[in-house]
């Protein structure tokens, strides 16, 4: 597993290049996560980086500009896949695929 600098890749999102795909949203409701699957997502859709406030969107994956400096957070690819396992915090995290064409 390598790291992967979180600048750079929320450099990536702004530039559109980053799909994404929920692997766990918890929170502190374990009858709601349960029925909700935990968060996880099967399809990829497209990153975009929002003001606080701004609402759910079905069609994107919806980040903050604190969630790439968050002190709990990290980023690190493994080489076998390419895919950005990018941790958020300990109760929300994504795989990213970055598109660097």
């Amino acid at each position: 597993m390598a790291t992967v600098n979180r600048g750079w890749l929320k450099r990536q999102v702004m530039q559109g290049r980053v799909m994404a795909r929920c692997t766990g949203h918890y929170t502190d409701d374990y009858a709601f996560d349960a029925a909700n699957k935990f968060g996880l997502t099967s399809e990829w859709k497209p990153v975009r980086i929002v003001d606080a406030g701004t609402e759910y969107s079905r069609y994107y994956v919806t980040l903050y500009e604190r969630d790439f400096t968050t002190k709990s957070g990290a980023a690190y690819t493994d080489a076998r896949d390419g895919i950005i396992r990018f941790l958020v915090h300990s109760n929300l995290s994504y795989d990213m695929k970055v598109d660097t064409k």
